[in-house]
């Protein structure tokens, strides 16, 4: 969605968010939504030149992702607090970059949803 100076983007659910350009080019953008019981979708938005991510769990497992058109989606699964997505980690011609993940708080753990099936 264009805008003046920012950057709208949305799911068909319905959920979205708006930025400024920015920190959209920033790589910083990193978003998180429940799924369901144990499932926890991390989301962003990064800049020219990344084409991968590495989400890694706080018990330092990690999880690749592919990057298309600036943009990628993980659903993780977990079913304890050490299993629960901790950063995002991608690469550009400057090096690494690092960024939290929002909102992975251990009540995702046990929260439920009418619309789980």
């Amino acid at each position: 969605m264009p805008g003046d100076g920012v950057l709208g983007f949305y799911e068909q659910a319905g959920a979205g968010a708006v930025l400024s350009i920015d920190r959209a080019v920033s790589g910083e953008s990193v978003g998180s939504a429940f799924r369901g019981t144990g499932r926890l979708e991390v989301w962003g938005l990064l800049p020219d030149g990344a084409d991968r991510v590495t989400i890694t769990r706080r018990n330092g497992q990690t999880i690749e992702a592919s990057v298309s058109d600036h943009v990628y989606a993980v659903i993780i699964e977990a079913r304890t607090a050490d299993t629960l997505p901790a950063n995002v980690r991608y690469l550009l011609n400057d090096g690494a970059r690092i960024n939290p993940v929002p909102g992975a708080d251990e009540e995702f753990l046990t929260l439920w949803s009418p619309l789980q099936r």
